[in-house]
C-alpha cells in the first residue's frame, strides 16, 4: 500500500511539473482545419533526416523517440488525404519538404530479406517483426502505389504479404509474431483483402477473409472481442478495441458484407454507450464492459469517432453522429498549446497525461487518428467553421 501511495505521489508530481513547464492545455475555439494544421505542424517535428517519423515525444526525457516503421507507414495515407483535401494547408506546413516520398523511401531501406519490417523503433536489426505493424505498413504502401504505380512499391508490398500468409494459422489467426491482440489484427486482414483485389492473387484475399472471420468468431454475445489486449488476460485499451472494430468495418464496406458490418457495429455500440456527456471514455475496457474511469486513451477516442462518422454516413442514424462528435470533441479539448514546438499541436496518449496508455508521451499515431477524425467530421459538415 505504501509503495502504491509513493508511486501515485511521484506520478502526480511529474504531471504537475510537466503541465507547468509546457504551459499545456490552454483550450482555444478552433475550426477543424486549424486543429489539423496545428497537428501537422507538430508531426513535422517528428520527421527525422532519414525520412522516418518518430514514434513520438517523451515528455519526461524531453526528446523525440527514434523513427517508428509501423506508424510511419500508416501516416502515408493521412498525408495523401490532407494533401488532396487541404492542399494549401499541406503546402504551408511542409513547404518544400517531400514528406510522403521521404516516409516511403525510408521504409524501403529498412525492409528485410524475408519481406518484413522491424516491429518497433530503435535497433532495427535485432527486432522480430510484428504481424499488425507489417499490415499497417502495407496499407500505407498500397496508398502510395495507388498514386504512383511504382513497380518497386508493389514488389515491396508483395514481399511482406507473402510473409504474412506464411505465418498465418489455418484458422485465420496470427498467433505468432504478435501480441495477444489476436482479434485486432483485422486491419492486417483488411490490407490483404485490398491487395488480393488489386493483384487478383487469391492467397492474399483468402488470408484476409479468414482473419476477419476468425476475429468475428472471437466476439462475445455482448459485442466484445476477446483476446484483444497487448498481453494475455490484459484489459484491452480502447486503442486496440477500435482496431478490431475498424478492420472488420472497412473489410465489410469493401466486400459489401452486411454480416461483417453488423458485427462491427455490435461491438461499437456497446463500447460507446460507456462514454459520458463530455465524450470521456475510460481508456481500458474489460470483457464485462466495466472500464477504467481514471483516464481516457485519446487515440482510442479518435479512432472510435472515425467509426461513428463512417457508420453515420452509411446508416444515417443520429446515434453514430452524436457519439462520434462527442468522442472527437473530447480530444479537441486536449490538443496541446505551448510555446514548445515539440509539444504544441500534439495529442497525448492519455488524458490526463499520467494515464496508463503511453504515459507522459505524445505518440505520433495519436495525431494521425485525430487528423483522420477531423477530416471525416468535415466531410459530414459537422464543423460549421470549416473554411470552404
Amino acid at each position: 500500500m505504501i509503495k502504491k501511495i509513493i508511486n501515485k505521489i511521484t506520478v502526480d508530481v511529474k504531471k504537475n511539473r510537466i503541465l507547468k513547464k509546457y504551459n499545456l492545455n490552454q483550450f482555444r475555439d478552433l475550426s477543424n482545419e486549424d486543429h489539423i494544421e496545428s497537428a501537422l505542424q507538430w508531426f513535422k517535428q517528428t520527421i527525422h533526416s532519414n525520412g522516418g517519423s518518430s514514434a513520438g515525444y517523451d515528455m519526461i526525457l524531453k526528446e523525440f523517440l527514434p523513427p517508428y516503421p509501423e506508424t510511419t507507414g500508416y501516416w502515408i495515407k493521412t498525408l495523401y488525404r490532407v494533401k488532396k483535401l487541404y492542399s494549401s494547408l499541406f503546402n504551408r506546413v511542409f513547404e518544400s519538404i517531400d514528406v510522403i516520398d521521404g516516409c516511403v523511401e525510408w521504409l524501403l531501406t529498412i525492409q528485410r530479406d524475408d519481406g518484413t519490417f522491424p516491429g518497433s523503433y530503435g535497433n532495427y536489426s535485432h527486432q522480430e517483426p510484428i504481424v499488425f505493424n507489417n499490415g499497417q505498413i502495407i496499407l500505407g504502401l498500397l496508398e502510395h502505389y495507388n498514386h504512383t504505380e511504382e513497380e518497386k512499391i508493389l514488389k515491396s508490398i508483395i514481399k511482406v504479404a507473402d510473409w504474412l500468409v506464411e505465418v498465418q494459422s489455418e484458422s485465420g489467426v496470427w498467433d505468432k509474431y504478435t501480441h495477444c491482440q489476436y482479434s485486432s489484427n483485422t486491419r492486417t486482414g483488411y490490407a490483404l483483402i485490398q491487395l488480393g483485389k488489386l493483384t487478383n492473387i487469391d492467397k492474399y484475399y483468402i488470408a484476409g477473409v479468414k482473419n476477419i472471420d476468425y476475429a468475428i468468431s472471437c466476439q462475445q454475445g455482448n459485442g466484445y472481442f476477446n483476446n484483444n489486449g497487448f498481453y494475455e488476460n490484459e484489459t484491452a485499451y480502447t486503442h486496440t478495441i477500435a482496431y478490431a472494430i475498424r478492420g472488420i468495418w472497412e473489410a465489410g464496406l469493401l466486400e459489401s458484407n452486411e454480416q461483417w458490418l453488423l458485427s462491427s457495429m455490435k461491438g461499437y455500440k456497446y463500447i460507446v454507450e460507456l462514454m459520458d456527456e463530455s465524450g470521456f471514455l475510460g481508456g481500458a475496457i474489460s470483457q464485462d464492459f466495466t472500464h477504467c474511469d481514471s483516464y481516457c486513451c485519446l487515440t482510442g477516442n479518435a479512432q472510435l469517432s472515425i467509426i461513428g462518422f463512417k457508420a453515420y454516413e452509411k446508416y444515417q442514424e443520429p446515434f453514430y453522429l452524436e457519439r462520434g462528435t462527442k468522442l472527437l470533441n473530447y480530444v479537441k479539448n486536449t490538443q496541446f498549446v505551448s510555446t514548445e514546438k515539440n509539444v504544441s499541436g500534439g495529442i497525448a496518449g492519455s488524458w490526463p497525461i499520467s494515464g496508463d496508455y503511453s504515459k507522459f508521451k505524445i505518440p505520433n499515431w495519436s495525431a494521425k487518428f485525430f487528423i483522420d477524425a477531423l477530416i471525416y467530421e468535415n466531410k459530414l459538415g459537422v464543423d460549421k467553421k470549416v473554411n470552404s
